[in-house]
Formats: C-alpha cells, structure tokens, sequence
C-alpha cells in the first residue's frame, strides 16, 4: 500500500477525534510528532508495528477505503458486485444463493471478511421474512456493528470510513426503513453526506454511496414531512452521480424526486408537470438499460396515469 493512503487516512482519523499530534504520540508509545508529522503528509515511511499501534488506537484494522476480501479463489471476487446488484434490484432468492457460493471462498480467518458477509447475510434474511430474523435483532446487530467501526468519541462528519463501512450503514437504513425508523435514519444520513462530500473526487465508490444515502433520506425526509430540502439534496446527489456516469442511482434518486412532486400536488403548475413526464420517460429508457424491471414498470406506469 502506498505511503500517501496511509498518510490521508491517519491525518483524517487523528483530527476526526479532535486530536493533536503530540496528543497521539502520547497514546503510542515511541513516535515522536516529527515522525507522525512527516507520516502524514506522505513523506516518510514508518515502521508497519507503528502502523498497526495507530490503528489500534483508531479502533481500525485498515486504513485504506477498499479493504480487500480474503478470498481463497481471487476470481470469485466478481460475484460481489453480482451479489449487490442483485439486492439492489430486490431479487433476494437470487442474492442468497450466489452469497451462498460466495462464502465458501470467503477465508474464515479474515474477521473483516467474515463480517461483510454477515452484514449482506442479515440484510437478505431479513428482506426475505426469514422467522428467525426479527427487525428489533437485526437492528441490534448493526446497531452494535456500526458501534465498533469507529471510537466512541469520533466525528461521524470526518472519519473516513472504508467502502466496507459505508455498506453497512446502507444495509442498516434499508432495514430501519423497512421497520419505518425513519427519525432514527435523518440525522445520521445527513452527516454521512457531509463526510462523503468531504472526500469526493470524482470517486466512483463514494458517488455511488452519496447517491444511495441521498436516495433514503430523500425517502425519510418525506414520510417525516420535513420537504424543505428535497429538491436541493436530489439535485446535489444526481450533479454528483452524473460526472461518473452512474445511471442506476440517477434514475431511482429521479424516481423519489417524481414521487415528491406528484404526492404533493405540484402538477397543478402546468410547466412542472411537462418537466416530470420528460424526467420519467427518460428514467423509463435508463432503467431499460439496467435490465431494472420493478424500476421500468413504476417510470411507465407514472407517465401513464399522469399523461392520462
């Protein structure tokens, strides 16, 4: 791993828990500020034991957004993303059965593999109404798990989570959703925003995260009456997913956006009510593209009723 991953990652944590460097070399027993300065801006190669004592009092085992699976057979990696979409697309049966195949790759050693795929393991069960998985446990599942991926008195606006992370904090407002939490989802979600747009580079993961969380919230913001924000959160998120090119998050951000107009009313204005059927038409192809059949038949169905 390069030096400057290491070097963002740890400048990032340190002042994420209001520490100064003199505090840190404090807590580490050995590192002079010198060292730790030069650390992160980059500059200079540090000892992996001094690596592993920083992570330890970060509570972190990586320091770097794509932790790699320890899988047995790299190859079999592909079906990660399969496995993803799958549930994106609500296609759970499916989801399970390559999760299945999946984790007999997976090496049972890795505590950071074992527990994504626990995180997707939960998350499918529960979508799927399995009896042995009640909401109130599964929330107390991620509850405790998102507990544990940061100190106690980090600031969720600037610890750099890992993709890893960032998955499980979707996984656990798709379940707060469905239990209709969403009081619980709002303040968390506005602040891993602000983090993701802290960080953003045109980077395709963190695009893909923002547009997903914008998505919920959007959803919550609704269902709790509080619309002031609508229109601005949706606008940011697509601007945001439009320059890598993402086209499944833009339709469904898209979707909520044509749920909040036509829920509210505003088609009595003649104008917005041609820019919404535009808006659906064209989410109707980009959804075709994505082979998203619960997604394409909810755009025609919209143009239809409200084409008349």
């Amino acid at each position: 791993m390069e030096n400057y991953d290491v070097a963002k990652v740890m400048r990032m944590k340190r002042e994420a828990l209001g520490y100064t460097r003199k505090e840190v070399c404090e807590l580490c027993n050995g590192m002079s500020e010198k060292t730790l300065a030069r650390l992160e801006k980059g500059v200079e190669r540090v000892r992996q034991e001094s690596i592993q004592e920083l992570l330890h009092l970060y509570h972190q085992c990586s320091h770097t957004i794509y932790p790699v699976l320890d899988l047995e057979d790299p190859t079999i990696g592909r079906l990660d993303n399969e496995i993803l979409g799958l549930i994106f697309q609500e296609n759970y049966r499916e989801a399970k059965r390559k999760l299945e195949i999946f984790e007999r790759y997976v090496n049972k050693e890795s505590q950071e593999s074992m527990q994504y795929i626990e995180v997707i393991k939960r998350e499918l069960l529960y979508f799927m109404g399995e009896k042995e998985v009640r909401g109130e446990e599964t929330i107390q599942f991620f509850e405790k798990l998102i507990e544990g991926m940061m100190p106690e008195n980090a600031d969720l606006e600037k610890w750099p989570l890992n993709w890893q992370e960032l998955n499980a904090y979707v996984a656990f407002f798709n379940v707060l959703a469905m239990e209709k939490q969403y009081e619980t989802i709002i303040p968390i979600a506005r602040k891993l925003l602000v983090n993701i747009e802290q960080r953003y580079q045109n980077e395709q993961m963190l695009a893909d995260f923002h547009g997903c969380i914008t998505r919920r919230l959007i959803r919550c913001l609704f269902e709790q009456g509080q619309c002031d924000e609508i229109v601005e959160l949706a606008e940011k998120s697509l601007k945001i997913c439009g320059n890598i090119g993402d086209i499944s998050i833009t339709y469904r951000i898209q979707g909520e956006l044509l749920n909040y107009f036509s829920e509210n009313d505003f088609f009595s204005k003649d104008e917005l009510k041609k820019q919404c059927l535009k808006s659906a038409r064209k989410m109707y192809y980009l959804s075709k593209i994505c082979q998203d059949k619960r997604i394409i038949r909810y755009f025609r169905e919209y143009w239809e009723e409200f084409k008349g």
